[in-house]
């Protein structure tokens, strides 16, 4: 399974600064992050709480029903404010900042969860809000594979706690992507070695697995979904999205970089976007998939292959991909790759024009990811060191770096969220 985001961690504070023409209130650094405060609450230096933006916090938690005045929403019966991006005298302010002194002795020794894992949501009952899927059609689910790791990027303001920009920058050639504001669709194929045929095709939201249905708006779409390649004597062909998967599935990847040869399954993650499909904040016309990361299955584990491998083994998904925005390039400095989300219009074809939007998804051209937290419990002993060793090397370095992150434009959550 994929890495829990933490929601609820312990911070030191970077910095203070003045707000212009605010008396009351400041502004607290962390990392990446802008956090108002009261005046004079926190100095430079001090440990606290964060919550991030999105944490849904309990109100039932007499230590946070100062929240409710804030915002109230319900989910599965409890009460809880979600943090969400806001503006205060011009600020922007994204998440909560409370001091250390909150925490009950009663639910454990602060250093050594700190130490263990720096993680503080199930203690304090937060929650990640979750946007409500808007599609027209009913669906059937079922629970999320075990051994499919999640799509969920991290935000580059969190992704500085641990890795410093300089480092990003200095890591390989990023391009960046746009992030299509739609419905995350997972899609894959696995092998049957056994029987020597591919498995039927699966589809998953952004927490479930769907039951293939007629009903069903994701299976509608991808039943509805070609792709285009060359065929033997050079003319185009035409493959339902699901053929097309299935007799890639097995396919041979000669490839010494990677250290695959034969996988047993091949995975794409993508948007659903466009009429009926959350609020269409893009104005498209019909309903449209657009891949972003391609994972292939070998020897059990998920590997995401990066962009400049997948133009070589899958030349023909090059055009149904996320747009570029070619022009862009990642910025010196932290506050400006922040900020650069503002103002870059939409370039997604089915797009209505001057559209703002959501945000930049950074990656990295060519540099191999594996996502699967199982990576870390494999007994590297029992398998051959001239087949794994690049493999497990990159395990280790992706601890701590990431192939891809993003930057949200606060000008898009102010206005949609």
């Amino acid at each position: 399974m994929e890495e829990k985001r933490k929601l609820v961690s312990i911070q030191t504070i970077d910095d203070i600064q003045p707000i212009e023409n605010a008396d009351s209130i400041e502004v607290a650094l962390v990392g990446g992050w802008n956090i108002v405060i009261r005046k004079g609450e926190f100095k430079k230096g001090d440990k606290a709480f964060y919550f991030e933006i999105d944490s849904m916090i309990p109100l039932e938690d007499e230590r946070f029903s100062f929240l409710e005045a804030r915002g109230k929403k319900e989910q599965n019966g409890i009460l809880y404010h979600r943090l969400k991006t806001a503006k205060l005298r011009g600020q922007i302010s994204q998440g909560l900042l409370l001091p250390l002194n909150i925490w009950n002795k009663e639910d454990g020794d602060l250093e050594e969860i700190e130490q263990e894992t720096n993680s503080f949501a199930d203690y304090f009952k937060v929650v990640k809000y979750e946007e409500p899927v808007k599609l027209s059609g009913s669906q059937k689910l079922t629970s999320w594979p075990e051994s499919l790791p999640k799509t969920d990027e991290e935000r580059l303001q969190s992704l500085v706690k641990e890795w410093k920009y300089e480092d990003i920058l200095s890591s390989g050639t990023w391009i960046a992507t746009e992030k299509i504001d739609g419905c995350s669709i997972t899609m894959f194929c696995e092998y049957d070695e056994e029987k020597d045929e591919p498995c039927n095709l699966r589809i998953c939201s952004r927490n479930f697995e769907l039951v293939n249905t007629e009903e069903d708006p994701y299976w509608k779409v991808v039943n509805n979904k070609k792709i285009e390649q060359l065929g033997v004597f050079g003319d185009v062909e035409q493959f339902s999205l699901e053929d097309y998967m299935k007799t890639k599935s097995n396919k041979i990847l000669d490839d010494e970089d990677l250290n695959i040869f034969q996988i047993s399954g091949i995975c794409l993650q993508g948007e659903l976007f466009g009429e009926g499909i959350q609020s269409n904040r893009l104005g498209c016309k019909g309903q449209h998939i657009r891949f972003y990361n391609l994972l292939v299955k070998f020897k059990d584990l998920w590997i995401q292959l990066p962009m400049t491998k997948v133009v070589k083994y899958f030349p023909e998904l090059e055009k149904y991909w996320v747009p570029i925005h070619s022009e862009i390039s990642l910025p010196e400095n932290l506050k400006d790759a922040i900020s650069q989300p503002d103002g870059v219009k939409s370039i997604v074809p089915e797009a209505s024009k001057d559209r703002q939007i959501e945000g930049i998804v950074w990656r990295l051209v060519d540099k191999c990811y594996v996502k699967n937290e199982r990576i870390k419990q494999i007994d590297w002993s029992k398998i051959p060191e001239e087949k794994w060793s690049l493999v497990k090397e990159k395990s280790v370095q992706l601890e701590t770096k990431k192939a891809s992150f993003k930057c949200i434009s606060n000008k898009y959550l102010l206005k949609n969220e």
